[in-house]
């Protein structure tokens, strides 16, 4: 869904918070989510998004959570 509406900021901050949900405490799901350009997508959410706190704050989490 993040990729097919890039331009939707809803779309892309929910999208980094279950990213976010699913990489919490999951070594698997960190690496799956890195493997398929889950960092890549989060990271161009953030930039197209810079307006938008929770765009920026889901995608810290995410990329937290991914790097934890």
């Amino acid at each position: 869904a993040m990729r097919g509406h890039i331009d939707q900021a809803g779309v892309q901050e929910f999208g980094c918070k279950a990213l976010g949900n699913f990489s919490a405490n999951h070594t698997a799901n960190q690496t799956a989510i890195g493997a398929v350009g889950g960092i890549d997508l989060i990271l161009s959410a953030m930039r197209g998004h810079t307006d938008q706190a929770e765009v920026q704050r889901n995608g810290c989490y995410a990329l937290g959570n991914i790097a934890a």
